[in-house]
């Protein structure tokens, strides 16, 4: 039979972080792909343009990478 992982505090922490890592990460290649597309698009028509989807794009990326870092520091 195979044995079962012993479920710990350390682990369930880890796996916390793993999937709101991920979460966070998947929101951010969502706002990045906003902004690629209206970097690429051949007519811009969107109300603010590139512009602010690009510095939305940077601060999502931001949020993550410091969410991620300070979740995985302190848990």
């Amino acid at each position: 039979m195979a044995r079962r992982k012993k479920l710990t505090l350390k682990s369930m922490k880890q796996e916390i972080i793993t999937l709101v890592g991920g979460g966070f990460a998947f929101t951010a290649a969502l706002v990045w792909k906003d902004a690629i597309m209206a970097w690429l698009g051949p007519v811009i028509e969107s109300d603010g343009g590139v512009v602010p989807l690009t510095q939305t794009a940077l601060v999502v990326s931001g949020v993550a990478i410091v969410s991620i870092y300070l979740m995985k520091r302190y848990l």
